[in-house]
């Protein structure tokens, strides 16, 4: 009867020891990853290109938003990640009065289909973007809001 009770108790302290090697493996590769690059989504309404800019854990971000009804929408930040959860700072929009201007909002960040190299994908989940999955773009892709006017120049009509 005590071999049995020996038996159960390696075997579950073997059971814990795996659980925790996982785990730890986990957040080392957890680790590793970096949303920098660009990715893109598909909506009902539309498409979102998102581009991480930096890294590997902080940034600046670019997304344009764009629906067959409405002219697309830019969006300018910062971004930072810590493991499973990244924060977008809005810095610049062409929404007015965005509710997300300003606030440093936290969303939840998944690796899907690492391993498929030819089409990696992270799903980003929280406000304006719920379980939103983002496929990435094709190597080289960049997202150029173009020329912005008038920004760190003066018009050629106001004195100096």
């Amino acid at each position: 009867m005590h071999l049995h009770w020996l038996l159960l108790g390696f075997a579950v302290a073997v059971l814990i020891g795996a659980v925790l090697a996982v785990a730890s493996a986990y957040g080392r590769w957890l680790d590793r990853q970096s949303p920098v690059g660009v990715w893109i989504a598909r909506t009902a309404a539309g498409r979102i290109t998102l581009q991480f800019e930096g890294g590997p854990r902080e940034g600046l971000y670019k997304q344009l938003t764009e629906s067959g009804d409405a002219s697309p929408s830019r969006e300018f930040g910062h971004w930072t990640v810590e493991r499973e959860t990244l924060r977008m700072l809005i810095l610049a929009t062409d929404v007015k009065r965005h509710p997300r201007f300003g606030a440093d909002t936290p969303y939840r960040l998944t690796y899907l289909s690492i391993l498929i190299k030819p089409m990696p994908r992270i799903q980003i989940d929280g406000p304006d973007r719920t379980k939103l999955v983002f496929r990435r773009a094709k190597p080289g892709s960049t997202l150029d809001f173009g020329p912005v006017p008038n920004i760190g120049r003066r018009p050629e009509n106001q004195p100096t």
